[in-house]
C-alpha cells in the first residue's frame, strides 16, 4: 500500500466539512503553543520555548496559507515530537513530585528556599505542557485519519495496492506512471517553479510541475541530467517520464537484438518494487545495469564496435553520448561511474548505463569469504558489492508499460545492498528524504543515557529538545527523517560535535571500565563529568550499572560475541541449516501476513516465530536466515544476559561478578545456539526471566512471561509448575509446618497471588486434550516415553562441560567424604536400571551423522561395558563429590534453599524423561540452574577462571568445526557440518 499525499480540499477545491470545523481547534492550539513556548523562555527552558514557539509558527503558516488542519507531512510528523516532548515533561514531572522531595504548588508563607510565584508558575506550566503536548499529537492523528478516509472516499489518490496499468482512467482523478493522463492537463502551464516546494501536495501536482522545479533539484541538476542538451521550454515532469520511457523503450529493444541482456537498477528499480511497476513518480532518469563480461562476448572488438552498433539501432531519434563495456578513462558523469548514457535529443533527458564485474579473490572483504560468488558496480564511489544470487537469474517482466524488461533475480536483496532495507516511500518532501538511511541507534543511545541522568531542576533541563524530534522521526519507517533533510556535511558535523561535547564522559566511561573489569579494583568514589564548560555534575562509578551492577557490561560482551559467532556462521553457511529449514520459512510466513500457514514438522508453538517477526517488523529488516539469527543473537540473547547478571548479583558474591556471569552465559551448547535460529535461546530467556520475575514477587506478571515461556517450548511448563510449587512450599505449607498450625486464609492468599500461573497451566491442558500430544507436529516421531537414561546423561553432561577444575574437586570431595556405602550404592544401582531399562534409542539418534550425539552414541553409550559398567560409578563419583562440595552445601544450610534444590531434581526429571530423543541441548536450563549455583557460592577464583576457559576453548573449537571442516554427506551429496 502506497501512504498517500496529503491534500488541500475535494475536487471541486472546497474544504472538507471536518476541515471548516477544525480550523477553531487549531487556531486554539496555535496559540497555546506560542503561549506555552514564552512561558518555557520565561523559566529559562531555552530548547523548549524555543521549540514550541518554532512549531506554533509551522502552525501560523499551515493556517494563513488556506490549508485548513491539512498539514504537509514537515509539520505533522513535526507535531508528533510533541509526544516526545510530553514524555520528557512527564518524567520531569514525576521528578519535581517525587525526587526534590517538594509539592508541587506552595503557599506564600511556605519555608521552602526561592520565590513561591516562580516556583508555582513553573509549576503550572509543566501541568499545562503535559495537556497540550499530548493534545497537539492527539488532533493531528485525528486530522490525519479524516485526510485518509477523505482521500480514499473520492479517490483523489489510487492506494489499493493492484496493478494500476489500464484500470483507473475514469473521472480524471486517478492515475498511472505513464498511460496517458487527463487529470488536471489544464494546469500544465502553471508556474509552480515560483512556488515554494510544499505547495506540491499530490501526486497530480508532481506530474505537472516543471522540470525545473526545485523538487527536482531545481536549474544545476537539470543540467546534470540533460548532458547539455537545450531543452524545449515548458517541460513537466510527465514529458521527463514519458520521454524516459520512450527511450527506455528503445534501448531494451536495441541491446535484444544484438544479444546483450541489461536490467534495472537503482531508483528505477525501487520504483518497481514500490510503484506496481512504475518508476519513482518524481524520478529524473532511468538506470539500467549490464555484465562486463556478458558485454565484452557481444563486443569483442572493443567499445567502438559497442558505440556503433547501438546507436544504429536505436536510429536518429537519440543521443549516444558515450557507449562501451568500460569506458576507461573516458567515464564521466556521475562521479565517473557511467559507462553509457543515451539521451532522448527532443527533450535531452536520457538512460544511464553501469557495468557489472566480478569481485576478485584478492579483492573479496573478510565476510564475503563464504563461497559465494560477489559482484560490484565498477569505478562505484561507494564500493557497491553484493552477492551474485541477488541478480543471477534475471527475470522478465513489464516495466512502465515496456515489456521484455529484466530485472534482478531479487530485487529488494539487490537494492538492499546500496540503499539499506528500507525501500518503503518516505514522507513529503521526496527530494529530501526518499532514500534516508540514517538509524535511531545511535541516537536512541544518547537519549537513554540523557533520560537516566535526570536534571537536577526544572530550571537547569540539558536534554535537547532535537534528540527527542530525532527519536521521533526515526521510528518511523526506520530513516531520521527531519535529520535526513541536512546536507550530509551537516550530519557529519552535528556528530562530530556530539561526539567532542561526550568526550569526557566516553574518556571517563573507559577508566571505570578499565579499573573494574582489567585491573579488577571497585574504586568507591564518584567522578565529576562537564559536558562542554557549562554543564559539570557528579557521575556515579555505575551510572548505569548502580544497580544491576554487571548486566550491562555482561549483555554487551555476551551479544557481541554471539554476533561475531553468527557473522562467521553467515559467512560460510548462509542459507538455513538442519532444524532451520523448518523454523525460517515459518517465519517468513508469519512475516508476510500469512499465520494460517503452518509446517507440520514443527513440534513447537509459534512464539518465537511471532516475536521474531514482530521484531524485524518493527525495525523494518527483512525475514532472512541472516537478519533472523541475528534477531536470536541480539534480543533473546541479550535478555538472558541481563538477567542472568540480575540473578547473579542479586546473590552479592565476594568478587569476580563478571567472570561468574560469562561462565553461566559461555555454557557451551546454550552459547552455539545463540548463532542459530532455534527455539532454544528464546526458550531460556523467557524462562530465566520468569524465574527473576518470581523471585522479585511480581508473579502476575512470571506467570504471564511464564506463558509466553510455553508458546515457545512446550516443556517449559514444567518449570513455571516448579516455580509455583516452590512459591506454595515456602510461603504456604512451611510457615504452618513452623506453626503448627494450619492458616487457611495465608494458603488461600498464596494460591490467588498465582492465578496467572493457574490460567498457564489449565491452558496447557486444555492445549493437551485438543491437541491430543505435547508437541505440536511430528507426533509419531516425538511420543512421551519413560527415558530415564537422560537423568545420568544430563548429569554427566554438565559436569563435562564445567571443566577439569571441577573434575578434580568433585573428585578430591569424593574422596575426603565421609563413607556412606549404603548411599554410594543406592545411587549406583538406581542409575545402572536407568542405563539398563531407561534407554532409548531414538531413529533420529541412529540416522543422522551431523550431531556429535550420533558418535557418542556409537563410539561410547552403545557399548554395554561403558555404559552399564563405567557411567554408574561415575555418576555415583559425581554425587558424591557435589554432596560433600563447599558451593554445594553453603545453600542447602537452608530449609528454603533445600525445598528448592528437591524441586529443581523433580523439574528435571519431569522435562527430560518423557523426551525419547537424546540432544544436549535439551539439557541447556537444567545446566543453567546448576551453573547459576555454583558461580555464586564458589569461592576459588583459579577454579572460575578455568572453568570460564574451558568453555571458551570448546565454543572455539566447536564453531570451528562448524564452519570450516564441513564433510560431504555419502546420503545426499551436499555439504553437511558437524554440530551438537
Amino acid at each position: 500500500m502506497v501512504i498517500p499525499i496529503p491534500a488541500i480540499a475535494r475536487n471541486n477545491g472546497e474544504p472538507t466539512d471536518f476541515a471548516k470545523g477544525a480550523r477553531p481547534v487549531m487556531v486554539i492550539l496555535i496559540v497555546l503553543q506560542l503561549a506555552l513556548g514564552c512561558c518555557r523562555l520565561y523559566i529559562l527552558d531555552i530548547f523548549g520555548g524555543v521549540w514550541t514557539i518554532v512549531l506554533g509558527c509551522f502552525g501560523i503558516w499551515a493556517y494563513a496559507g488556506d490549508r485548513g488542519p491539512y498539514l504537509s507531512d514537515v509539520v505533522f510528523w513535526g507535531l508528533l515530537t510533541f509526544f516526545c516532548m510530553w514524555i520528557f515533561d512527564f518524567i520531569m514531572f514525576l521528578e519535581r513530585v517525587f525526587k526534590n522531595h517538594a509539592p508541587l504548588f506552595i503557599s506564600s508563607s511556605s519555608q521552602q528556599e526561592g520565590s513561591p510565584f516562580k516556583h508555582n508558575f513553573a509549576s503550572s506550566i509543566l501541568i499545562a505542557a503535559l495537556l497540550i503536548d499530548i493534545s497537539v499529537p492527539v488532533f493531528a492523528v485525528i486530522v490525519y485519519k479524516e485526510r485518509r478516509s477523505n482521500l480514499e472516499a473520492h479517490h483523489i489518490l489510487y492506494d489499493d495496492g493492484s496493478n494500476v496499468r489500464g484500470s483507473h482512467q475514469q473521472g480524471g482523478d486517478s492515475f498511472t506512471a505513464f498511460q496517458g493522463y487527463t487529470g488536471h492537463r489544464e494546469n500544465r502551464g502553471m508556474d509552480i517553479a515560483q512556488s515554494p516546494w510544499l505547495e506540491i501536495t499530490s501526486e497530480e501536482g508532481i506530474y505537472a510541475a516543471p522540470v525545473d522545479h526545485v523538487l527536482f533539484g531545481g536549474d544545476e541538476h537539470l543540467k546534470a541530467h540533460t548532458s547539455g542538451h537545450s531543452l524545449p521550454s515548458g517541460l513537466t515532469q510527465r514529458d521527463r517520464l514519458d520521454s524516459l520511457t520512450k527511450t527506455y523503450a528503445a534501448m531494451v529493444r536495441a541491446f535484444d537484438e544484438v544479444g546483450l541482456d541489461v536490467f534495472l537498477e537503482s531508483s528505477c528499480l525501487i520504483g518497481y518494487v514500490r510503484h506496481n511497476g512504475n518508476p519513482i513518480p518524481w524520478d529524473m532518469d532511468i538506470d539500467i545495469g549490464l555484465l562486463q563480461g556478458d558485454c565484452r562476448r557481444v563486443f569483442p572488438n572493443g567499445n567502438g564496435e559497442m558505440y556503433h552498433k547501438v546507436s544504429a539501432l536505436l536510429g536518429p531519434g537519440y543521443s549516444v553520448d558515450k557507449m562501451g563495456c568500460d569506458c576507461g578513462d573516458r567515464c564521466e558523469g556521475d562521479d565517473g561511474r557511467m559507462v553509457g548514457h543515451v539521451a532522448d535529443k527532443r527533450t535531452g533527458f536520457g538512460v544511464d548505463i553501469f557495468s557489472y564485474a566480478t569481485v576478485t579473490t584478492e579483492d573479496l572483504r573478510p565476510w564475503q569469504h563464504d563461497g559465494r560468488r560477489w559482484l560490484r558496480r565498477i569505478r562505484d564511489r561507494d564500493d557497491y558489492t553484493f552477492p551474485e544470487e541477488a541478480l543471477l537469474p534475471l527475470r522478465n517482466t513489464t516495466f512502465a508499460g515496456v515489456d521484455g524488461v529484466l530485472i534482478p533475480n531479487k530485487p529488494r536483496l539487490f537494492s538492499s545492498y546500496e540503499y539499506g532495507s528500507n525501500l518503503e516511500i518516505h514522507p513529503f518532501p521526496w527530494g529530501f528524504l526518499a532514500y534516508s538511511s540514517m538509524h535511531a541507534l545511535g541516537y536512541c543511545v544518547v537519549i537513554l543515557y540523557l533520560i537516566l541522568e535526570f536534571p537536577d531542576s526544572w530550571a537547569d533541563k540539558r536534554v535537547p529538545y532535537w534528540y527527542y524530534t530525532a527519536l521521533c522521526f526515526a521510528i518511523f519507517r526506520g530513516g531520521v527523517q527531519s535529520l535526513s533533510s541536512l546536507s550530509r556535511a551537516l550530519r557529519i558535523a552535528f556528530n562530530v560535535y556530539l561526539l567532542y561535547v561526550f568526550r569526557v564522559v566516553l574518556k571517563s566511561l573507559w577508566a571505570q571500565v578499565m579499573e573494574i573489569f582489567v585491573n579488577g579494583v571497585r574504586p568507591d568514589k564518584v567522578y565529576t563529568i562537564c559536558i562542554g564548560s557549562t554543564h559539570c555534575y557528579d557521575f556515579h562509578l555505575f551510572f548505569v550499572m548502580d544497580r544491576a551492577s554487571v548486566v550491562v557490561p555482561a549483555t554487551v560482551v555476551v551479544v557481541l560475541l554471539s554476533s561475531l559467532a553468527v557473522h562467521e556462521i553467515n559467512s560460510y553457511l548462509p542459507d538455513a541449516y538442519m532444524d532451520e529449514i523448518f523454523h525460517v520459512p515459518q517465519t517468513k510466513a508469519f512475516c508476510e501476513g500469512h499465520f494460517g500457514q503452518w509446517d507440520n514438522h514443527i513440534t513447537t508453538l509459534p512464539g518465537l516465530y511471532l516475536w521474531a517477526a514482530a521484531t524485524l517488523r518493527l525495525i523494518a529488516a527483512p525475514c532472512t536466515t541472516s537478519c533472523l539469527r541475528r534477531f536470536v543473537s541480539i534480543v533473546p540473547t541479550a535478555l538472558t544476559a541481563a538477567v542472568v547478571a540480575s540473578l547473579v548479583r542479586r546473590r552479592r558474591p565476594a568478587s569476580h561478578e563478571a567472570l561468574r556471569v560469562l561462565i553461566v552465559l559461555l555454557y557451551p551448547t546454550t552459547f552455539f545456539y545463540n548463532a542459530l535460529y532455534y527455539t532454544d535461546t528464546a526458550s531460556t530467556a523467557l524462562v530465566v526471566s520468569t524465574l527473576y520475575l518470581h523471585m522479585h514477587q511480581r508473579y502476575t506478571l512470571a506467570g504471564l512471561v511464564g506463558a509466553a515461556s510455553v508458546f515457545c517450548r512446550q516443556t517449559n511448563i514444567v518449570w513455571l509448575f516448579g516455580m509455583a510449587l516452590h512459591h506454595c512450599l515456602v510461603e504456604g505449607l512451611l510457615p504452618c509446618v513452623r506453626a503448627r498450625k494450619v492458616d487457611l486464609s495465608r494458603l488461600l492468599t498464596v494460591v490467588v497471588s498465582l492465578w496467572t500461573y493457574i490460567i498457564t497451566a489449565l491452558g496447557f491442558i486444555a492445549f493437551i486434550l485438543y491437541n491430543g500430544a505435547v508437541v505440536v507436529g511430528h507426533k509419531e516421531n516425538h511420543v512421551a516415553s519413560w527415558h530415564w537414561a537422560q537423568i545420568p546423561y544430563s548429569l554427566l553432561t554438565v559436569t563435562f562441560f564445567m571443566g577439569p577444575a571441577v573434575w578434580l574437586s568433585t573428585i578430591r570431595s569424593a574422596v575426603r567424604a565421609p563413607l556412606r556405602p549404603l548411599m554410594d550404592a543406592g545411587v549406583m544401582v538406581v542409575s545402572y536400571l536407568m542405563l539398563l531399562y531407561g534407554t532409548i534409542v531414538h531413529p533420529f539418534l541412529l540416522a543422522d551423522n551431523r550431531h556429535f550425539t550420533f558418535y557418542l552414541w556409537r563410539h561410547v553409550l552403545s557399548h554395554p561395558t561403558l555404559r552399564l559398567g563405567v557411567l554408574p560409578v561415575a555418576v555415583a563419583t559425581i554425587i558424591r563429590g557435589l554432596a560433600n562440595s563447599e558451593w554445594l552445601t553453603r545453600p542447602l544450610r537452608k530449609t528454603e534453599n533445600k525445598l528448592a534444590i528437591g524441586v529443581f531434581v523433580l523439574c528435571c526429571v519431569l522435562a527430560l524423561v518423557p523426551s525419547p530423543l537424546l540432544e544436549l541441548r535439551y539439557f541447556n536450563i537444567p545446566a543453567m540452574g546448576v551453573l547459576l549455583v555454583y558461580v555464586c557460592y564458589q569461592k576459588n577464583a583459579t577454579e572460575l577462571y578455568v572453568t570460564a576457559g574451558w568453555m571458551a576453548a570448546i565454543n572455539l573449537s566447536s564453531l570451528w568445526i562448524f564452519t570450516r571442516r564441513p564433510f560431504l554427506s555419502v546420503a545426499t551429496g551436499e555439504l553437511e557440518r558437524f554440530m551438537w
